[in-house]
């Protein structure tokens, strides 16, 4: 498994923030990022040095989100 950061741009909801995601590839750590964030995050980077993490003095992003129902965090309905 390997870690993969990923960032949020200007103006979206966790602005300044970076968010880890441990999987076995970038496209399994891109459609994980997906199902919790959906589009509303800026790029994927492959070290925490690259995505600028104590250049820019950005901010941690941690899952389930503190406070809030997320889609993959509310119970999942089974069918009748």
């Amino acid at each position: 498994m390997k870690k993969y950061y990923f960032t949020f741009g200007f103006g979206q909801k966790h602005e300044g923030g970076y968010h880890v995601i441990e999987a076995e590839n970038s496209l399994t750590a891109r459609a994980i990022m997906h199902e919790r964030f959906g589009i509303k995050w800026a790029s994927q980077y492959d070290s925490a040095e690259k995505a600028g993490v104590e250049r820019w003095k950005l901010h941690e992003v941690k899952w389930p989100l503190e406070g809030e129902q997320n889609e993959t965090s509310k119970p999942r309905k089974t069918p009748i």
